[in-house]
């Protein structure tokens, strides 16, 4: 009987999958500031580990908004979240009678640099908003050494500058208005990578689009270009196999008061090794030379009212914070 028993373990536990660590920091877009609201709504001012690249931010959307920013309901369509209570929106077409490259881009953070020569597993979920009617099939991930900055002086001309950089084309229709479609692939890291930015990579002239129309009511605006409901991003380590693998946890950072204006405090249950803060266009504002201890204070005093990144590295990688500076 016990030979039975240990026998029928073995069998489950050989169909029982490891869920490996998600490197994404708020994959789900779960992590806000405040509710999304109004011009609030926008991507960086709204949650805590992403920020947006290109012209005009894409939109947070959060199931706290019961207006025009909601989840389901929102002033562009209707759309459950694939997970939690929030997703993004993202324009990744401009559309025939728009004004060209209205295209907009999502940053964020990895928990800690790949490793060159690793496999890795992308996944994310996307689902066309119904009031556009433009589907685009060229939705993609850079994966970059440095945060990425674009022209801030050219407000339609998207100008990436980055380190490194990898593209992760995911290469599946994207026309569906109806739930969830999931797009993942896998790929080789070069090494020391820690940023990803998500969108369209390519001008409108060439971006592979389909006419869809638009499912809306007649009381509502059919828009003339393509945008996308975003949600569940993760990135994934796997071994030679191609099966997930666990990297080593840590305890988080927290930093705190946030927003602030004078002092931030920055702390966890680990030393750390070092700080850079950069401001929200990447150029570097500080770097900490001396070690600090595990209860670090900051003055910001002298920083200008803005978004702010603080890169905190430990012996076991690298954690982003974000700071909003009144």
């Amino acid at each position: 009987m016990r030979k039975l028993i240990l026998i029928f373990v073995l069998v489950v536990l050989s169909f029982t999958k490891t869920k490996a660590q998600n490197l994404v920091y708020d994959g789900s877009f779960e992590d806000t500031l405040h509710c999304p609201w109004s011009l609030n709504g926008y991507i960086s001012y709204s949650l805590n580990y992403w920020q947006y690249s290109g012209n005009i931010s894409g939109v947070a959307l959060n199931s706290c908004n019961t207006d025009n920013w909601g989840i389901p309901q929102n002033n562009s369509g209707f759309e459950y979240s694939h997970s939690g209570n929030g997703y993004i929106g993202l324009i990744c077409f401009g559309g025939v009678s728009q004004t060209p490259d209205l295209r907009k881009f999502a940053v964020g953070q990895l928990m800690q640099t790949l490793v060159a020569g690793k496999k890795y597993k992308v996944t994310m979920h996307v689902s066309l908003v119904d009031s556009f009617i433009y589907a685009c099939n060229n939705i993609s991930i850079y994966f970059s050494d440095t945060l990425p900055t674009y022209n801030f002086y050219d407000l339609y001309k998207v100008n990436f500058n980055m380190t490194h950089p990898i593209d992760v084309n995911f290469h599946q229709d994207l026309s569906s208005k109806v739930g969830w479609t999931k797009l993942d692939t896998t790929f080789i890291a070069s090494g020391n990578e820690r940023w990803l930015t998500i969108g369209n990579f390519l001008p409108d002239s060439l971006s592979d689009t389909t006419y869809v129309g638009g499912n809306v009511p007649q009381t509502q605006h059919a828009w003339d270009y393509s945008n996308y409901y975003i949600d569940d991003v993760s990135v994934e380590l796997y071994d030679e196999t191609g099966s997930p693998t666990n990297l080593p946890q840590r305890e988080a950072f927290r930093l705190f008061p946030n927003p602030a204006t004078s002092v931030v405090y920055i702390d966890g249950k680990q030393s750390f090794t070092g700080i850079i803060i950069f401001n929200a266009q990447g150029s570097l504002v500080e770097k900490i030379s001396t070690k600090p201890t595990v209860n670090y204070q900051l003055s910001i005093a002298n920083y200008k009212k803005g978004i702010y990144f603080i890169k905190v590295t430990t012996e076991f990688g690298m954690q982003c914070l974000k700071l909003v500076v009144q």
